[in-house]
């Protein structure tokens, strides 16, 4: 009798976990679906106060919208604008030269002082050393997002973290837009990629920014190299294994 319970309970259990894994799969195959139709009838987040209409927001020079700025001092605007003109034809001048500035005191003091937008993918690629991992590695990031289509147990989590990245940026505003399914993309593949880390907090945001200056396969490998030479995935999976939430602010302070 005993061993006849035995084997119904590990009856009903693997029939529970057959059940699990169909409907995890349908799921699964339903979100791809909707990232592979696009916006069908151009959904776009809610960025704002309920009580404020979309008008009253603005699109900043790096995307964000905020609402209307108050008038500025004009003369400030040419300064600044005079400082940024500067400050790229240094980067350029350090990029014709990467090698010898590298690693530099002069190199650290301008990342401090920031990166140009013209030229910040280019940086990024050469300080993380995109280019030489992508060819370390050709046709992979394509082999991963397939795998992800049949074998990722994290869509959801990562849909839902994808929905609510960056609402307030132009270009994921737009509920399965290019720029959203780029970065569902990406998360995906780097859950395939490294499985002991898979999605976890904060991730969705790191690759969004590096998706605002990056290539889709770029900014995958550019989150790869983050992960593997800045402790980053060594300290999200501590944090997994521990139960712990963990931010963006403390992944950035590791």
């Amino acid at each position: 009798m005993d061993s006849q319970w035995r084997f119904n309970g590990t009856a009903l259990r693997t029939l529970m976990a057959q059940e699990r894994a169909q409907l995890m799969a349908k799921e699964r195959a339903q979100i791809f679906s909707l990232y592979e139709q696009g916006p069908r009838k151009r959904l776009f987040v809610d960025i704002g106060d309920e009580n404020k209409d979309n008008d009253e927001f603005i699109s900043d020079r790096f995307g964000f919208l905020r609402e209307k700025p108050q008038p500025r001092d004009s003369a400030l605007g040419t300064k600044q604008r005079r400082t940024e003109s500067r400050r790229l034809r240094k980067w350029v001048k350090m990029l014709n030269n990467y090698s010898k500035y590298y690693g530099s005191k002069k190199f650290q003091q301008r990342c401090f002082k920031g990166i140009p937008s013209e030229v910040r993918g280019k940086v990024w690629k050469l300080m993380l050393s995109v280019d030489i991992k992508k060819a370390q590695n050709p046709g992979t990031f394509e082999v991963l997002k397939e795998q992800a289509r049949l074998h990722c147990d994290q869509v959801h989590e990562i849909d839902t973290a994808v929905h609510w990245t960056f609402r307030n940026h132009l270009i994921f505003r737009e509920r399965y837009g290019m720029k959203q399914r780029a970065l569902f993309d990406v998360l995906v593949a780097y859950a395939m990629y490294n499985p002991e880390v898979g999605y976890g907090q904060g991730l969705s945001h790191i690759a969004a920014l590096l998706l605002m200056w990056l290539s889709e396969e770029d900014a995958f490998w550019a989150l790869v190299q983050l992960m593997e030479n800045f402790g980053g995935a060594e300290f999200c999976a501590s944090s997994l294994n521990h139960g712990a939430q963990t931010s963006e602010d403390d992944w950035a302070k590791k």
